[in-house]
């Protein structure tokens, strides 16, 4: 392979994957974090020196005291609101994966059933699709299951090699009957 076709094949590759992905985040926006702005503390406030003991044994001035309780407060709602918004990227990144999988699939398929005076393209196609494969299954890893990784990772492998062997390995190999002038007229 010369080094334009290699060039070309991995330009496809990424342009197929940068297609999916920029299209997604085009049609379907990630959730946007909204982070809570703690309380202003009072003017000339500094963290107490001693954070183990309560407002009242550190000789805090009342709006200090009010001031730590709102902190407190603020802290229990940030907690919150930092569990909601993980369980609804954790929802964005599965859907993702629901998007972009099947199109690494199509890549993958496309590339090992087109015509073989396309081999380039098929190529491009077949590196599309594993990278395509590869961004679906790694965006948002810690919020989807390794079981669902696992199952798409083994369905593109049985997709894989069942259209690798008959497409690229079934093909090549002799028909059973003796290659003579005749047989071979009549196959034509």
């Amino acid at each position: 392979m010369t080094v334009l076709k290699v060039f070309y094949v991995l330009a496809m590759g990424a342009l197929l994957t940068m297609l999916v992905a920029f299209g997604i985040s085009a049609f379907y926006e990630a959730p946007q974090s909204e982070l809570l702005e703690p309380p202003r503390p009072p003017a000339g406030w500094v963290w107490p020196v001693y954070p183990d003991k309560t407002p009242e044994d550190q000789d805090w001035t009342a709006e200090e005291q009010e001031y730590w309780a709102d902190y407190q407060e603020w802290l229990e709602e940030e907690q919150e609101y930092r569990e909601t918004y993980s369980d609804v990227m954790g929802n964005y990144h599965r859907n993702v994966f629901f998007i972009a999988y099947p199109f690494g699939l199509l890549f993958i398929i496309l590339g090992l059933t087109l015509p073989p005076r396309l081999d380039i393209i098929k190529t491009g196609f077949l590196l599309g699709g594993v990278v395509t494969i590869t961004y679906a299954v790694l965006q948002g890893f810690g919020d989807m299951s390794n079981t669902l990784r696992f199952v798409a990772i083994a369905i593109s492998l049985a997709v894989l090699v069942f259209l690798g062997y008959r497409t690229l390995i079934e093909r090549r190999q002799p028909s059973n009957s003796t290659k003579t002038g005749e047989e071979d007229v009549e196959n034509h």
